[in-house]
């Protein structure tokens, strides 16, 4: 597999090329660049498989340098330092991250998910859904859909329409609105968590279970208490959430 980095910092050339070398030898980094200007002409000068990609830089962003690129024809792994904001908008365009430092072990898995993925390539809808998203979280707002990663490809569907998701051991499970499919996601139900934080109506309320609280037809309480979805199902509700939950339902109905 032929690659390309483009980070601004040495450092982490080094120190990724070095993971590569000892872990990956069946990825060859075929040339670096340090800024979005070298990036793109690196691109527009090679044929590869793979670009590991930092998010900011000292002329711009990684999404700059994409912006430039009319249709790619490789595979993404963003590497870059905290941004909560960065890091929505690449996992709601179903797309992989490193965060700095590399972790070997997520490396990895990113690399495989590389090698999976190398005959689909990049969509543009991906890039698109990832720059409203950043552009929406930057003047504070929420995204209005989101990306699910299924077996079936990279589905897209408002966060309105979603019912529930439902851990699977180290998946999930969406129930979404109007949707016969069954949707089984490849990242675990803490991943959503983090996600979708910023939306009050979304609430965990089960080690297992996160509810779209606009979705809620009725809440039981009691010592077993349980909701009941807009989809009919049945949702537990922990003793360590019941409070909570009927607060941000009290506030949702305001």
């Amino acid at each position: 597999m032929k690659a390309i980095l483009v980070d601004d910092e040495a450092d982490s050339h080094i120190a990724l090329k070095s993971l590569l070398e000892r872990r990956h030898p069946e990825v060859d980094i075929l040339a670096s660049g340090y800024n979005v200007k070298e990036g793109v002409q690196l691109i527009q000068q090679h044929q590869f498989d793979l670009l590991f990609l930092d998010i900011e830089m000292p002329d711009g962003s990684g999404f700059d340098l994409l912006e430039q690129i009319q249709r790619p024809s490789f595979n993404i792994i963003f590497v870059t330092a905290f941004n909560q904001y960065a890091q929505t908008a690449i996992r709601f365009g179903a797309l992989d991250y490193l965060t700095k430092p590399v972790d070997p072990v997520e490396l990895s898995a990113a690399i495989l998910k590389a090698q999976v993925k190398r005959i689909e390539q990049i969509q543009l809808f991906q890039l698109e859904i990832m720059r409203e998203t950043l552009a929406k979280l930057e003047k504070k707002e929420l995204p209005q859909r989101m990306s699910i990663s299924t077996a079936q490809g990279v589905l897209y569907f408002p966060t309105a329409n979603i019912i529930r998701l439902e851990a699977m051991q180290n998946f999930t499970e969406f129930k979404v609105a109007d949707e016969p499919r069954r949707l089984i996601a490849s990242n675990n139900l803490k991943r959503y968590e983090i996600d979708l934080k910023p939306y009050t109506s979304f609430m965990r309320v089960h080690r297992s279970h996160i509810v779209n609280l606009l979705q809620i037809t009725r809440f039981t309480k009691g010592d077993k208490a349980y909701l009941e979805m807009a989809d009919t199902s049945i949702v537990p509700v922990s003793l360590k959430y019941k409070e909570e939950l009927q607060r941000r339902m009290d506030g949702l109905s305001v």
